[in-house]
């Protein structure tokens, strides 16, 4: 039979068989016998066993960081391109996305060195517009998403640390829009 042993200063123990008095005087003065904690979640309050706030496993909230900061990157980078084309998604679902995009900016980034920057280069959004773009404006708007997407990874980051230093953090804030 176990039995569970409460102390202000030390906290919640338990034992797996009953304890002889002569080991129970040398548990610190104020240590009482209390019933058998219900789950690690519950706190002894006045008396008795209340259940208490979950605790988050850090690793699991790591995880759940990593996941947020993966979606968000999938949901794309919203680029206002003014005109008739007014605020459009460029998608960043993935791998596949990402690729095409660093292979659209080495592309324009050649062009311009060559002296080509007025070169026109197409984008297609999310919503499937071709939009004609300068091989310099191009740069200029794969720039602005390479931005975007360096603020959502230094936001979990960001988030990484403070949870490492101890601190509390809400992973549903402070992400760039």
């Amino acid at each position: 039979m176990e039995y569970g042993f409460y102390h202000p200063s030390r906290g919640y123990w338990q034992s797996i068989g009953e304890v002889p008095k002569d080991i129970r005087d040398t548990y610190p003065a104020g240590t009482i016998e209390v019933p058998l904690r219900p789950s690690p979640d519950h706190v002894w309050q006045d008396g008795e066993w209340v259940a208490g706030p979950a605790q988050i496993d850090p690793a699991q909230l790591r995880a759940a960081i990593d996941a947020e900061r993966d979606r968000r990157l999938a949901l794309g980078y919203r680029h206002d391109f003014g005109g008739d084309y007014g605020v459009q998604v460029l998608q960043t679902r993935d791998i596949d996305d990402r690729t095409n995009w660093l292979t659209l900016d080495a592309s324009a980034k050649t062009l311009v060195a060559s002296g080509m920057g007025e070169h026109i280069l197409h984008i297609r959004t999310e919503a499937n517009l071709i939009i004609p773009l300068t091989a310099s404006e191009v740069i200029t708007v794969l720039a602005a998403m390479a931005q975007h997407g360096a603020a959502i990874m230094a936001h979990s980051w960001a988030l990484k640390d403070a949870l490492a230093a101890g601190e509390e953090v809400d992973i549903t804030q402070g992400w760039p829009a």
